[in-house]
């Protein structure tokens, strides 16, 4: 039986929110001195127009679909859980699959971590996660008592709250969680609170060349030129590549099969885990496709773009593989190696960005952000 899938602070996910940041960020402080310490061979310079190329083909294209394609998918659960909820218990088998669907749109936006999806603490506020305290599940327990009764109210009620009962998670729990927390209404209100911070997200992306980063200007606070916008899109792979696997993959995990932490799954009990890491892989695949990075590297360095897509692949199939019911699954050492393994594709991955890419464009990674030579 293998032991813990890579050397991080996995005991530090116990710890809280700010604790677990820290930790995070000094996981990828790790990653950064490795980019330091290995010399890669950069690149011609590259012109502000190729620059302005990627992030246009980022944002108005990669973006603004997986935009398009979670609002879609927010207006769905909406709808359908409207529809299902006839009394106070959720029908959870008539409500699986479009959650489901919904857990894969938002795995692959949520790889686009600026512009519309972080403002507002949008991602937050859709994705409260880890939450080893549980905190979502102790305010999800007290909204029954304190949700205004008319919609228009419990909507405005919903929105001034926490982070951890507006999002997925918050769904994850009042519509497949245990029957004490169970609840038609709260999930209605849920479920119309994504639909609404899902419309905000794709109004903010309905003219991407008005978006700060698409448009940069020398007295921009955060993008001075196209240069910025391309090191944000870089820490953006970088960030949500550490995210899936200190989060999603390592906290549940534990240090063996023996060890392991089935609540701090994401989205365990519809169960949506699988939908949400194949559409998060789907997403890291997008971003590096739109980017088309083999257009601006030069000589070895061309096939960077594709080695990275590998380990993708890689990734995405042996998720493919995984039980739908992971939480049922995951003390076995089957299931726990298969997930190891993914970490470690998803570590080269980063390895590839990070090391490679990155600097073959005059970026070093770091923790607060990626910045020009």
């Amino acid at each position: 039986m293998r032991s813990g899938p890579l050397p991080i602070a996995v005991a530090a996910l116990g710890w809280n929110r700010p604790t677990f940041v820290a930790a995070l960020l000094t996981a990828m402080l790790a990653t950064t001195a490795l980019a330091a310490t290995h010399g890669t061979a950069r690149a011609a310079e590259t012109d502000e127009q190729a620059f302005r190329d990627i992030t246009t083909r980022v944002v108005a294209g990669f973006a603004t679909e997986a935009t398009s394609r979670f609002r879609t998918q927010a207006t769905r659960l909406g709808a359908e859980t409207t529809s299902a909820c006839a009394d106070d218990h959720p029908p959870a088998e008539a409500l699986r699959g479009v959650f489901r669907d919904l857990a894969a749109a938002w795995g692959q936006l949520s790889v686009a971590r600026f512009g519309p999806v972080i403002e507002d603490s949008r991602l937050d506020k859709l994705a409260f996660w880890p939450d080893p305290r549980g905190v979502i599940r102790r305010q999800i327990g007290q909204m029954a008592s304190t949700l205004p009764s008319g919609s228009a109210d419990a909507a405005t009620w919903i929105a001034a709250q926490s982070a951890a009962v507006q999002g997925l998670p918050a769904y994850d729990i009042v519509t497949f969680g245990d029957a004490e927390v169970r609840s038609c209404r709260s999930a209605r209100v849920v479920a119309a609170n994504i639909e609404r911070l899902a419309a905000a997200i794709a109004d903010g992306f309905a003219e991407p060349s008005r978006l700060a980063m698409a448009n940069p200007k020398p007295d921009s606070p955060v993008y001075h030129a196209y240069r910025d916008s391309v090191a944000e899109i870089f820490r953006a792979l970088s960030t949500q590549t550490e995210l899936l696997r200190v989060t999603m993959i390592i906290a549940p995990l534990g240090n063996s099969a023996a060890e392991t932490k089935p609540n701090r799954l994401f989205l365990h009990n519809a169960p949506a885990t699988k939908s949400y890491l194949l559409g998060a892989v789907d997403g890291l695949q997008g971003v590096l496709d739109a980017m088309r990075l083999d257009t601006v590297l030069t000589g070895d360095l061309r096939g960077l773009p594709a080695k990275a897509r590998a380990e993708l692949q890689t990734a995405r199939q042996m998720i493919e593989q995984l039980p739908v019911d992971l939480s049922a699954h995951l003390a076995e050492e089957e299931t726990w190696n298969r997930l190891a393994a993914i970490d470690l594709a998803l570590q080269r991955f980063g390895r590839v960005v990070n090391v490679g890419m990155a600097p073959a464009l005059g970026f070093q990674a770091g923790f607060n952000a990626l910045d020009g030579d």
